[in-house]
């Protein structure tokens, strides 16, 4: 495994119910600094992070921002970027080592969604399409976990500052220097956005980004969004 130091930060608003779980697995990997990146919870989420023995940064609301503030508080070799509803799989961190060591500059991971046994034959094709789409992009989203090295990233100006699609920006900047590698360990990604709007939060997976790509506007993107 490369010996290189690993920064988890994880983008939070109002995660009190997830936050925990998240820090708990990565405590139990070679993590060298996790950083909580707060926009601005009125939950229990910091009271939480600092329980957790975790450091705690604020920022103005927006994970592009969130993540960006907190980048500055490192000194780390690597930024790993994991959403607080998605559980990092037992040997991520040594994944990583190892793709660094053959040369990866920047990469993510494959998602499951976790379909509730309730959910209709829809919602569960919809989140199929979702985990699959996780194993054949180059153009990872941000609860793929996306991993780069800082050298990297400041290469790029670091994480774009918008309010709704900073990883697809993200993405689409590092592919411009170099493809990334997407490893088959297994995040599991929490579903309650797509259960609570499963049709709205559809159509943004499918539709947003060639919006995206087209010229619309992150802001706008929001407010259609909600």
């Amino acid at each position: 495994m490369s010996n290189i130091s690993i920064c988890a930060v994880i983008p939070t608003l109002n995660e009190e119910k997830h936050v925990a779980q998240c820090v708990a697995e990565l405590k139990n990997q070679r993590i060298s600094q996790i950083i909580i990146a707060d926009g601005g919870s009125d939950d229990r989420t910091i009271e939480m992070a600092r329980e957790l023995d975790v450091e705690v940064v604020s920022s103005q609301r927006g994970r592009g921002h969130q993540l960006q503030t907190a980048i500055s508080h490192t000194n780390c070799d690597l930024i790993w970027m994991i959403h607080a509803d998605c559980i990092p799989p037992t040997m991520a961190v040594q994944a990583i080592g190892q793709s660094v060591a053959a040369g990866t500059r920047w990469g993510a991971f494959t998602i499951e969604h976790a379909a509730p046994a309730a959910a209709s034959k829809l919602t569960t094709w919809c989140l199929r399409m979702a985990n699959k789409r996780s194993r054949t992009t180059k153009f990872p989203y941000g609860d793929q976990a996306i991993f780069v090295q800082c050298e990297l990233l400041m290469e790029i100006g670091g994480v774009p500052e918008q309010e709704l699609m900073e990883d697809l920006e993200l993405s689409i900047r590092l592919n411009k220097i170099v493809p990334p590698l997407i490893i088959e360990n297994i995040i599991s990604v929490n579903p309650r956005r797509f259960i609570r709007r499963p049709i709205k939060t559809f159509i943004a997976w499918m539709l947003f980004p060639s919006f995206y790509r087209l010229g619309v506007s992150p802001q706008r993107l929001m407010r259609w969004y909600g």
